[in-house]
């Protein structure tokens, strides 16, 4: 089954982006091939047990992260009161107050001491994220996030649809001719391409740490995506030769356009980083 997965990954792609996941296949037993297999008897199974949902701290914690989830509480929005959560919930304040714990623990939630309880994050890969990355060597950082784009260049290359390849041109597009006119529709216009560059990889997990990746680095007074700096150079184009490598099917040059793009942000940062060394 997985070599199956695997075959499928390689194979030329027709527009359409594979399944990631293998169906299990059916084993089937054929009269006259197999009958010198030893056949076992069939064994009674034991009754299914009653399967119970978890206690009152559990339920009402699934229905906090859900609000918080779908954005019925959107980021820093603050929470009800503690007694107003109980009341609505039909529960204990020990419960809300155990819940909440949880939940800030996991980084979704956070408690500020005589203010109340906010939202910090809609996904908890986001909050782990935060504090790796805040924990993290800047250089180490952006080799990750390096290594992440240049596979989806490669992944996206290969199973990108037609409207994928529309909407990257169109990116594209808008963020070159933002280039000298608006800082922030630049960066927002940049963002916007790198996450469909992801997203056109056909991989979801991948999506969602690059996606976390940048929302850390963004949200960071070290992140290089503050400076200037880190606009393309008009006569160095990897973005625009990352786009036609990934319209033109060609995973070969995505990854070298990737490769390039990767080299001259980590060349911008070693320098800022001197700079910054240099001026203590």
């Amino acid at each position: 089954m997985f070599a199956d997965t695997l075959r499928k990954r390689t194979e030329p792609d027709r527009g359409r982006r594979p399944h990631r996941t293998a169906s299990r296949q059916a084993v089937h037993y054929h009269p006259g091939v197999d009958d010198d297999i030893p056949r076992r008897r069939a064994q009674p199974q034991p009754p299914l047990t009653p399967v119970f949902r978890g206690g009152l701290t559990d339920q009402v914690i699934d229905q906090m992260r859900t609000r918080i989830v779908d954005g019925t509480w959107p980021l820093q929005h603050r929470l009800p009161t503690e007694a107003a959560l109980a009341k609505e919930l039909g529960v204990g304040r020990s419960t809300i107050r155990e819940a909440v714990r949880v939940l800030a623990h996991a980084g979704l939630l956070e408690v500020r001491q005589g203010d109340g309880t906010y939202v910090r994050s809609r996904r908890e890969i986001d909050a782990v994220l935060h504090r790796r990355v805040s924990e993290a060597d800047l250089l180490e950082v952006y080799e990750v996030r390096a290594a992440l784009e240049v596979q989806a260049a490669r992944l996206a290359a290969q199973y990108r649809t037609d409207a994928e390849a529309v909407r990257l041109r169109e990116l594209l597009t808008r963020r070159n001719a933002a280039y000298t006119a608006n800082w922030h529709d630049y960066r927002q216009a940049d963002l916007a391409l790198r996450e469909q560059i992801a997203d056109a990889a056909g991989n979801a997990l991948l999506a969602d740490l690059y996606r976390g990746l940048i929302k850390t680095l963004r949200a960071s007074k070290a992140g290089l995506d503050d400076s200037e700096l880190t606009r393309d150079n008009p006569d160095r184009p990897e973005m625009d030769e990352l786009v036609q490598a990934i319209e033109n099917r060609d995973p070969q040059a995505a990854v070298l356009a990737a490769e390039r793009h990767a080299e001259n942000v980590m060349a911008v940062l070693r320098f800022l980083l001197q700079v910054i060394v240099a001026g203590r």
